[in-house]
């Protein structure tokens, strides 16, 4: 918290409307990463203090004893640090910074006396000194309690240092939900300066350092050019005739259905009797038959809807909150006509980092779990679909017009946990998903019918799709399958033309491709190299996606997959091309070098 507050100090001059109630919250909202970093800390401090009870040998005492003294330096050093890196790069220390320290003549050259850097030396100086003495003490009358209340067995030493490791654990993940903490639980504003000052530094930048964000490019294997190259010939942008939209601005409503394959809607190729209220739409919309998933969590999928931005074979840049702020975005490319952003989510926002993405990329109000009552939610994964719609459709009511509004559901992810009775009975997990589809297209069905009556409505397109497809109910048995990524995608709604209506669309598309053409079908520019006009009836439209360690593309002649693992092909209907696969590769380098 001092180091937080030193931050603050050293760039107060960027902060002309910082308030007090933004100076508290910078503390609330990075008092998790505070935890979890002091609990990181403190655990290695608890390991080497039971080494010295199991051993009473000095050479534990001492050890403690360097390395409370090397953890506290490196945090005051990480942490002062922080504050003169943003100053020139407006971003949290990161790997990148840190690869400078192998030119300390250029680092040294770019530090001017505005950096006060003997000011922050002396700061640095200061607290190192003050928080040792204040460990110092506090030692000593740990020492003396000790003393005074004489555990008679090492075995009561040891389960209080069982129990109080088991906490530090939980501090450290931040608590009991599904996933550990991440930046996302220190976003809070829309400022991006008071979320950056609430994240603490230290965290930040080790959870960065072990997830590999500043690695090379392992899949590098040509040139930046011949990369370009094959993206913008594997992506190539055709001219629609297509005419999308009755009016200028219309609201814009992304119902993204969680895990929704294709193989469960039958106007996809898929099951008959499982999303009546989908089939329904179907006559009214423009729908597209061959369309793709860019990859195969929700975390990927966002990005590649929302953004145009590929999927990466490995993580997803979702989890960089310094690379997602420079995201290109629906929610800020529409901003100039007036347009409000919200995002809806029956789980945790923070989740895989979703939170801080969202911020970062313009969104002006965001609903998660934190904002339905607790008796709402299921027992995983959050709070059912049929709640979160309900919440949507009378907030909507609520938008001035124009709107874009995202809800991203929920209740088809396993564990397939509805809150009501499963119309197919059986226990196998084929037939749970289809029960969690049938529930979701019901509530989906209540939404829209209640939304077809709002005045709103009138000037409205609907677009419904799936952040990834998923291998139920078929079963694939691999994770490379182009059945596996194949998703529904249609677009209805009072705004759309009457002449696109019922129409079908054969060409195969992916997620990367949805952005770019609504906005530009919308007049708005939104430049991306890893898309294709969705509007256009080319013949030679594409799909490319990522798996672990490999990646698929699809054309109307077939599909072929490549693994990186066995180095080969691993699927291959379009014949064997040895430069089709290098394009492929160049692709995946591109993808990874984000």
């Amino acid at each position: 918290m001092a180091a937080r507050a030193v931050f603050i100090v050293y760039q107060f001059h960027l902060l002309s409307d910082f308030s007090f109630a933004g100076f508290l919250s910078v503390f609330k909202f990075g008092f998790r990463l505070d935890i979890s970093t002091a609990c990181y800390i403190t655990l290695i401090s608890l390991m080497l203090w039971i080494g010295n009870a199991l051993f009473s040998h000095r050479v534990w005492s001492k050890t403690y004893k360097i390395w409370i003294r090397f953890a506290l330096s490196v945090y005051l050093l990480i942490s002062t640090s922080d504050a003169i890196v943003y100053s020139h790069w407006f971003t949290k220390l990161n790997p990148t910074a840190l690869s400078f320290t192998s030119h300390p003549h250029e680092v040294f050259a770019s530090i001017s006396k505005e950096d006060h850097l003997l000011v922050m030396l002396f700061v640095l100086l200061f607290l190192f000194v003050s928080f040792h003495w204040v460990h110092t003490k506090w030692d000593d009358f740990f020492k003396k309690q000790t003393h005074l209340l004489y555990w008679k067995t090492r075995v009561r030493d040891l389960a209080v240092s069982f129990a109080t490791g088991l906490l530090l654990i939980i501090g450290i993940r931040g608590g009991w939900q599904l996933e550990p903490i991440n930046q996302s639980s220190a976003y809070f504003s829309n400022t991006i300066l008071y979320n950056h000052i609430a994240i603490n530094a230290t965290w930040n930048l080790l959870n960065k350092v072990v997830t590999g964000n500043n690695k090379s490019n392992q899949y590098k294997i040509g040139s930046n050019e011949e990369v370009e190259n094959a993206i913008e010939n594997f992506y190539q942008k055709k001219t629609s005739e297509l005419s999308l939209c009755k009016v200028r601005n219309p609201n814009l409503l992304f119902i993204v259905l969680e895990g929704f394959t294709a193989d469960v809607i039958p106007a996809f190729g898929g099951e008959s009797g499982l999303t009546p209220t989908i089939d329904s739409l179907i006559p009214q919309s423009i729908y597209w038959t061959n369309f793709y998933g860019n990859g195969d969590r929700t975390y990927k999928g966002l990005p590649a809807i929302l953004n145009g931005e590929p999927s990466q074979p490995i993580g997803s840049i979702i989890q960089d909150n310094d690379k997602t702020s420079h995201l290109p975005a629906i929610s800020k490319a529409i901003k100039n006509r007036g347009y409000r952003s919200s995002f809806y989510y029956g789980g945790e926002s923070e989740f895989a980092n979703i939170k801080s993405y969202l911020i970062n990329t313009g969104y002006d109000k965001i609903v998660d779990i934190n904002d339905f009552p607790t008796s709402f939610q299921g027992k995983k994964w959050g709070v059912p679909d049929h709640y979160v719609l309900e919440k949507l459709s009378k907030d909507l009511n609520q938008f001035p017009p124009p709107f874009f509004s995202i809800v991203l559901t929920l209740s088809t992810h396993e564990p397939y946990d509805i809150p009501v009775p499963p119309k197919i009975k059986t226990d196998s997990p084929a037939d749970k998903f289809r029960s969690t589809v049938m529930y979701t297209d019901e509530s989906l069905g209540h939404f829209i019918s209640g939304i077809q009556k709002q005045a709103w409505y009138d000037s409205s397109l609907v677009i419904i799709t799936a952040d990834h497809g998923n291998p139920l109910p078929k079963d694939y048995t691999t994770n490379y399958e182009p059945g596996r990524f194949k998703i529904p995608l249609l677009i209805f709604g009072p705004a759309l033309q009457d002449s696109l209506k019922g129409m079908k669309m054969e060409q195969v598309h992916s997620q990367n491709d949805l952005s770019y053409s609504i906005l530009h079908a919308l007049g708005i520019e939104f430049e991306n190299r890893f898309a294709q006009e969705l509007f256009s009836k080319d013949n030679d439209s594409k799909a490319f996606y990522t798996f672990d360690n490999g990646f698929g593309m699809v054309t109307n002649k077939g599909a072929m997959c490549y693994d990186y693992n066995a180095n080969k092909p691993i699927l291959n209907t379009l014949g064997l091309c040895d430069s089709l696969l290098y394009i492929g590769k160049l692709i995946m380098q591109g993808t990874q070098g984000r």
